[in-house]
């Protein structure tokens, strides 16, 4: 599966480390996010679109991924939520799914360029 996005760093679908970050100007303001290529994916964004769930991710309630201070609450989840979170994301990032690629908006929010 490739991604829409252009990933030269080795940081493609099937490597999506997770981190916390915070936007330039806004340091105060953290979110959970992915590295895809040259690009951080801010899944706090992709949350508040209803776009990261799934039974178990939907159950555990989304505020794991929602709050951008640690990563605490989603790996206390387990290793079922985290293939889950992994899974949804890989799909949502790939060239053949059109939910954020075709969204300027979602993408303008989702994705920070380095």
């Amino acid at each position: 599966m490739d991604s829409f996005l252009e990933a030269s760093n080795g940081f493609g679908l099937s490597n999506l480390p997770w981190g916390v970050f915070s936007r330039l100007g806004q340091p105060q303001r953290r979110s959970v996010g992915v590295a895809l290529g040259e690009f951080v994916v801010d899944v706090s964004a992709l949350v508040e679109a209803g776009l990261m769930s799934g039974p178990i991710l939907s159950q555990a309630g989304m505020d794991c991924m929602a709050s951008g201070n640690s990563l605490n609450k989603l790996m206390s989840l387990g290793p079922a939520a985290w293939t889950e979170a992994r899974a949804t994301l890989q799909r949502l990032l790939s060239r053949q799914e059109g939910v954020l690629r075709d969204n300027c908006r979602l993408r303008g929010e989702a994705l920070l360029h380095e």
